[in-house]
């Protein structure tokens, strides 16, 4: 006879996700001495990519035609494991940081979001 166990763990609330997120890539941004401006843009763009995701997962629903519309933490963490490989010669201003988290987000998402029309 086989056995298995299973697991539910509910989906983090928006202020642990900000707590998570904001520690890896305030780590980052302070390791690597990137510029002031940059700092700063950091905390709202963590609120735009939370809100980015309660959005989609409540927009697009998962179908029996598009099944692979689930939307996990590991779509997040996808936005900043791209955003981790930035340095600070190439990001110099908060404008940058922002191309690349609409870049890493837009990459994300849209690999799920596609459609034959």
């Amino acid at each position: 006879q086989r056995h298995f166990c299973v697991f539910a763990v509910s989906f983090p609330a928006s202020d642990a996700q900000f707590t998570i997120y904001s520690n890896i890539l305030q780590g980052h941004l302070e390791l690597n001495k990137f510029s002031a401006p940059v700092k700063r843009i950091m905390e709202k763009l963590l609120q735009a990519s939370i809100q980015l995701h309660a959005k989609i997962n409540s927009t697009f629903l998962p179908t029996a035609v598009k099944f692979h519309y689930i939307f996990n933490l590991r779509d997040l963490s996808n936005i900043y494991q791209g955003m981790l490989y930035s340095i600070p010669e190439i990001t110099k201003t908060a404008p940058d940081l922002i191309t690349l988290w609409m870049h890493e987000a837009s990459r994300v998402y849209r690999d799920k979001l596609i459609d034959s029309k």
